[in-house]
């Protein structure tokens, strides 16, 4: 009976969550299967960490066979809603991208429009918002198209949709790397509003490299259902590092548990798993030094390499490795200079459900 630390659940849920699977990972995760499992502690790590539908892809003809019945119809659902919710979303975004487009409004879809696009098959991916990037010099036409369109910055307090005070605006553009988010309210079966994050500094004020990653270009992500314009691969990975690293390392993450949410860790783990030759990512590593992003990018793979050492070699994270490396376990306490150091590792901290 299978009483101990979870070491098979946590090495089958990890391998069944990861995207080009060797066959030797295939094999792997068949082994695995043939063991006891503690289901109860895999249902409540997908629904923690929003990995519903990455399990439900990743098990692919497994499930029928390792599923309980009403497990497997539980999940099934979550999929289906999920493939419903992008559908709402993408049918609310697209007009406003393509306006983007033809007013030549420079942007880049983030995260969930890339990865709904193309890593991931519908209702595999949950996605709340939607994320773009654009240049600070292109905010005030960019407000203008959103407000034709029906959008108002708002923070939702206490669930009030009202406009943000002036000062508000002022306070998120000047000390964060984007907006106040911009917010319709909408009638869907799964979303009641939908919100547009703005960022126009990918990593920050100080290191203003926006202009130069939009230089580096942008490519067209599609599928059946729809076609978006993201940042490829490189800087797409840069923006996931970036984003990982600021939550990681800020208390106003930290706090709440939201760093050691596990989807954002598989997303870049699955983006890695794309373009995994040695050149290929010893040619990123040298982009990233050269747009001053390597302790981000370094943050991220030396996370990644706890729970997949088999997606990035030593010679990688050699590499990508600063001098200095202190910062791994600090937290910036927000409103305060000073920094606390993690006590229990990112590991640890992720799959303890105990709280």
């Amino acid at each position: 009976m299978n009483l101990g630390n979870q070491n098979v659940e946590k090495e089958f849920l990890l391998l069944s969550l990861l995207k080009n699977r060797t066959v030797e990972e295939n094999d792997r995760l068949v082994e695995l299967s043939s063991h006891e499992i503690d289901w109860g502690w895999i249902g409540g790590q997908i629904m923690h960490h929003r990995l519903s539908g990455y399990f439900y892809f990743g098990l692919g003809d497994l499930r029928k066979k390792l599923l309980f019945k009403e497990f497997l119809k539980a999940i099934d659902l979550i999929v289906k809603a999920q493939a419903q919710q992008v559908r709402e979303i993408n049918q609310i975004i697209l007009p406003v991208l393509q306006e983007l487009d033809d007013k030549g409004i420079r942007y880049a879809a983030l995260k969930g429009l890339v990865f709904n696009a193309s890593l991931y098959g519908l209702g595999e991916r949950r996605s709340n918002d939607s994320d773009i990037l654009v240049l600070e010099d292109d905010l005030e036409r960019l407000d203008e198209v959103l407000r034709k369109h029906g959008y108002i910055q708002t923070f939702l307090h206490n669930g009030e949709y009202k406009e943000a005070t002036r000062k508000e605006k002022m306070i998120q553009r000047m000390n964060y790397h984007d907006l106040v988010p911009y917010v319709k309210m909408v009638d869907s079966s799964f979303i009641s509003y939908h919100e547009i994050d703005v960022n126009f500094h990918i990593d920050s004020k100080e290191n203003d490299i926006t202009r130069e990653v939009f230089e580096i270009g942008t490519e067209l992500y599609a599928n059946d259902l729809y076609e978006v314009k993201g940042l490829p691969w490189e800087t797409h990975l840069a923006q996931l590092c970036i984003h990982f690293f600021r939550e990681g390392s800020s208390s106003l993450w930290s706090s709440g548990r939201r760093d050691v949410v596990l989807y954002k860790l598989i997303d870049i783990a699955n983006t890695l798993r794309l373009n995994q030759s040695e050149e290929r990512l010893a040619q990123w590593i040298t982009l990233m030094k050269k747009l001053k992003l390597e302790k981000a990018c370094y943050y991220t793979l030396h996370h990644v390499d706890q729970f997949y050492p088999q997606i990035i070699s030593d010679q990688i994270l050699q590499d990508a490795k600063p001098i200095d490396t202190a910062y791994l376990n600090e937290i910036a306490v927000s409103g305060e200079e000073r920094t606390v150091t993690r006590q229990t590792s990112f590991r640890d901290e992720a799959f303890n459900l105990l709280f």
